[in-house]
């Protein structure tokens, strides 16, 4: 609902699709994983500036470019047990 341009992504297993979101008022992009099981929809962390995840062909990490204008940007992977990159 609220994503333009989400990128959506689904999971090897395909239970899960991974995207972008744009939340309220905000023009940068937030990382969220659905699970089509259950219906439930979490955020891989609470920054901005995500652009086109990609799930690892495992199924246990997420890639994803981040982009900030004062930081510069990077390619991160995101292991999905511990949503640390």
């Amino acid at each position: 609902k609220d994503s333009w341009n989400c990128y959506p992504t689904i999971s090897p297993w395909g239970d899960e699709i991974v995207f972008n979101e744009l939340k309220g008022n905000s023009m940068n992009y937030y990382l969220a994983i659905y699970n089509l099981s259950s219906g439930r929809k979490d955020y891989l962390n609470t920054e901005e500036g995500w652009l086109e995840p990609a799930f690892s062909r495992n199924g246990n990490y997420v890639a994803a470019g981040w982009y900030n204008y004062e930081e510069g940007g990077g390619l991160y992977f995101i292991n999905l047990k511990t949503q640390k990159y």
